[in-house]
């Protein structure tokens, strides 16, 4: 009878880790940056923060120095641009620029291919314009601040976390890994902003995460359960791009 006991307790406390669920994003942070657009002389130019990117809009093949990556943009029509990257002789991202019909609303339909992943990230990002359109240019050209931000599947949404005897296996949006809470370096896999990750245990309902890129950090996150166990805070701060975000998250 006592063994029983023992052995129930014991089944008990290791399925009482709060993190150990699905989780959904409920909240996601909306982007602080102001994107410029210009389309002029068949070439494509947008930036945003300390981003820029330049192609020719001609439909083929362009490498991105210093990236390691193959992108192309064409057009669909007057109010619809296409880009596509790859990376590693297979597709990665898709991001498809669509104006509503008054040139006024900007829709960004992007879809992320992750490494041992098959579904795509889907998220939908609504601009409006910031400022008049000057007539005679494309439509497309401008500034624009973004306004809200969805996720449209399951994989940009869902964080699946299993925790016990001091180990932790995690599935996000972002990529996957299986490490211990001692500080040291674990593989991260299916994303190409980091390619390790430690973590450290604060307290019961509180994990520290930091993402690496060969050896160096390059993201922070704390990862914070409610003492009802039924939601979730992510606060993140990007290092190099000093970006700082927060989600939340409902257990299912």
């Amino acid at each position: 009878m006592v063994i029983a006991s023992v052995v129930l307790f014991l089944q008990v406390f290791q399925q009482a880790d709060p993190f150990t669920g699905t989780w959904r994003i409920t909240a996601f942070p909306l982007p602080k940056w102001t994107l410029t657009l210009e389309v002029a002389g068949g070439v494509f130019r947008s930036s945003f923060g300390n981003s820029s990117t330049e192609l020719p809009l001609d439909g083929t093949d362009h490498e991105i120095p210093g990236q390691h990556t193959i992108r192309n943009i064409r057009r669909i029509d007057d109010h619809v641009l296409e880009e596509m990257s790859k990376s590693d002789d297979r597709n990665w991202s898709t991001t498809r620029y669509a104006l509503s019909s008054d040139g006024t609303r900007l829709v960004i339909l992007g879809k992320e291919y992750r490494e041992r992943n098959p579904d795509p990230i889907i998220t939908e990002t609504t601009c409006a314009r910031a400022g008049n359109l000057k007539r005679a240019v494309d439509p497309f050209n401008g500034r624009w601040k973004p306004v809200q931000l969805r996720g449209l599947s399951d994989t940009g949404s869902l964080i699946r976390i299993q925790s016990r005897d001091g180990e932790i296996s995690l599935h996000a949006p972002s990529g996957e890994y299986t490490a211990r809470y001692d500080g040291k370096l674990y593989p991260y896999y299916g994303d190409p902003t980091g390619d390790a990750v430690k973590l450290t245990r604060i307290d019961s309902n509180k994990i520290r995460e930091q993402k690496c890129l060969k050896g160096k950090p390059v993201r922070n996150l704390d990862m914070t359960v409610s003492h009802d166990d039924t939601t979730m805070i992510l606060r993140g701060r990007w290092l190099n791009r000093k970006v700082r975000y927060v989600l939340q998250a409902k257990k299912e």
